[in-house]
């Protein structure tokens, strides 16, 4: 199941924006729950294999497993974007996803969530943030390859400066080829879509002066 389901099976109903708080939470509970027993299983066939964590057979294994979560991470990540594509595709016209109310308080026209972008908690906020929480799963599993020295998977990689000091880490996560893009291009429907919705309220100004 996406992170973000409709809050009904059927296809009419939508996306309630309140709802993302405890979906996250409940999402994210279980992660961390699922990366603590990958963590005892790891660290069982450790004492079993009496396995020195200082060799580099052993961090070569643990590199390997680090690679299965990675992809794991991945591919949950690009299921809740393809998600969001997949429910804001004007070509196959879908049941509407996210809603939006408009009021008229005289002299003005506002919605709820607002539309403007420079509003600061509008409706392209809202979607941003839902998609900043489908990327931050990766953040609730501390990293297998300890060795590494890096906390988590939604940053899993150190660049050496001139020095050859390590770097603060880098949001790979959030830059991975193949999510980045996805990503954009469901901003890119959110923020075409509210325009032509403020456009439209523009076009009503005409009949203010009744």
């Amino acid at each position: 199941w996406p992170l973000l389901p409709r809050r009904e099976p059927r296809r009419e109903a939508a996306f309630t924006l309140e709802d993302k708080g405890d979906l996250f939470a409940k999402k994210y509970k279980l992660i961390q729950e699922d990366g603590c027993k990958i963590h005892n299983l790891v660290e069982e066939n450790r004492k079993l294999f009496r396995a020195d964590p200082s060799l580099d057979s052993w961090k070569i294994y643990v590199e390997f497993i680090d690679d299965i979560v990675v992809e794991g991470f991945f591919q949950a990540i690009l299921h809740d974007l393809d998600f969001f594509l997949m429910n804001t595709e004007r070509q196959l016209k879908p049941a509407p996803f996210f809603q939006a109310q408009m009021f008229l308080m005289p002299p003005e026209i506002v919605f709820k969530p607002p539309l403007e972008r420079e509003s600061g908690d509008g409706f392209y906020d809202l979607v941003e943030e839902m998609l900043c929480g489908s990327f931050r799963m990766s953040a609730q599993m501390e990293r297998v390859a300890a060795h590494l020295g890096i906390a988590n998977y939604q940053v899993f990689s150190q660049e050496p400066n001139w020095d050859n000091e390590k770097m603060p880490v880098r949001n790979d996560m959030d830059n991975m080829l193949g999510l980045a893009e996805v990503r954009q291009e469901i901003m890119n429907r959110v923020a075409d879509v509210t325009n032509k919705v403020l456009e439209f309220r523009s076009s009503l100004e005409t009949y203010s002066y009744l």
